[in-house]
């Protein structure tokens, strides 16, 4: 599995990378492939998807069934299958999707993500992001702009370690893995996370000249895979309001009663729900 991220894009499941695009869905953008007939082409722009082959197609034999769904991408090997998206005026990003996991072993054709050193691709110095799985299990992630050069990046990062500290959960090869990006465009760096773990963040973007997200592609480099439940969306801030600090005296410590009876979160996104759970909250 290997996943990259252009100019204003992402690319996953053997490798996701980003374009410019013509024909363009926008964002929020959601697709779960429930609402095409099995065997549709995902081509020519439908939906926004544009794949470099007709065989990559909706079906019903495999997909993510925890949502109640019956249907998935699929994704032949050295397949690309892409989404062109536009209304983008967020500066930060969050992406969301199901990917039946591939470790990546590289392209078989000679393709722009051509393989080198074993099973590294070739960096796209037009991307914001790249990462792939690799044949042990892990997440490899490019820190940065590549070095010496793109066909032999040094900036290559194997994450053995989640964000905390922890160790990395290895990815079952062929098991539904829950792959989350967030492009913060403002600062030119980016995060990744597996099944709701944090790998790592605070990672540069290939080329930091990037400034908006317009497209992602997902590669795959291994064998056929399938990809659902794609959710992408303008990265939100939430913040908590109606929190009191109840007779506070100064006494020279930081100790104090918080009364959160009018506790509320503001800056939600219609259709989703966040508990706010404040139980041991001190100050």
């Amino acid at each position: 599995m290997k996943l990259t991220l252009r100019r204003v894009g992402a690319v996953l499941i053997g490798l996701l990378a980003l374009s410019l695009a013509a024909e363009s869905a926008t964002v929020p953008f959601t697709d779960d492939f429930e609402s095409y007939t099995n065997q549709t082409p995902l081509s020519g722009g439908l939906n926004g998807w544009y794949a470099t082959a007709t065989n990559c197609i909706v079906q019903t034999n495999v997909s993510y069934t925890n949502y109640g769904g019956s249907k998935a991408a699929q994704i032949p090997i050295d397949v690309t299958l892409s989404n062109r998206l536009t209304g983008v005026a967020a500066t930060s990003i969050w992406m969301r999707f199901y990917s039946r996991a591939v470790f990546f072993n590289g392209s078989t054709n000679g393709s722009d993500f051509a393989a080198t050193n074993g099973a590294r691709p070739v960096v796209d110095t037009n991307l914001s992001a790249m990462f792939y799985i690799n044949t042990a299990g892990y997440f490899e992630v490019h820190n940065g702009p590549p070095d010496p050069n793109p066909t032999n990046s040094a900036k290559w990062v194997q994450i053995l370690k989640n964000a905390d500290g922890s160790d990395a959960t290895k990815i079952v090869d062929g098991a539904w893995t829950r792959v989350e990006v967030l492009l913060d465009y403002p600062n030119t760096n980016w995060a990744l996370y597996a099944n709701g773990a944090k790998l790592t963040n605070n990672l540069a973007f290939i080329n930091p000249a990037n400034t908006s997200f317009s497209s992602f592609d997902t590669y795959n480099g291994g064998s056929t895979t399938f990809l659902d439940n794609v959710y992408i969306t303008p990265s939100m801030t939430l913040t908590i309001d109606g929190l009191e600090v109840s007779n506070k005296y100064y006494d020279g410590t930081a100790d104090a009663t918080i009364n959160t009876n009018s506790r509320s979160l503001v800056g939600g996104q219609e259709g989703h729900t966040v508990n706010l759970d404040v139980a041991g909250a001190t100050d």
